[in-house]
């Protein structure tokens, strides 16, 4: 085997590498996107859950004010206004409540991911 024939082997050898390197960097960035997308999807499963939860506790509490207040416009307008207030303090709060958790749950999996392949 003379000098052309070993690199040309060695060649061979690097573009299989390259190729298998190429195949593992997609299947690390294929599994660590569907847990991302998992985790999303069943922390919408949950959100929905509680949405519905909300809805029928205001229609509750509101038809309990009705009782209370002998008007239908009382007890639902204050329920209203009980949402409102809720509704501005999650937008005020919004970053601190929402964005960084999520981001940080982000990622979290991204770099555990990356410290599992190293094992």
């Amino acid at each position: 085997m003379n000098t052309f024939d070993k690199l040309e082997e060695l060649s061979n050898h690097l573009r299989k590498y390259i190729d298998n390197r190429m195949s593992y960097t997609k299947l690390v960035l294929a599994e660590r996107v569907s847990n991302i997308f998992s985790k999303i999807f069943s922390q919408l499963i949950f959100i929905i859950f509680i949405i519905l939860f909300l809805l029928f506790a205001g229609i509750s509490l509101a038809l309990f004010l009705i009782s209370l207040t002998g008007a239908y416009y009382w007890g639902f307008m204050i329920v209203a206004s009980i949402f409102l207030a809720i509704g501005l303090i999650v937008l005020i709060f919004r970053k601190p409540l929402f964005q960084k958790p999520v981001t940080n749950i982000i990622l979290k999996e991204i770099l555990n991911s990356e410290e599992n392949e190293e094992d």
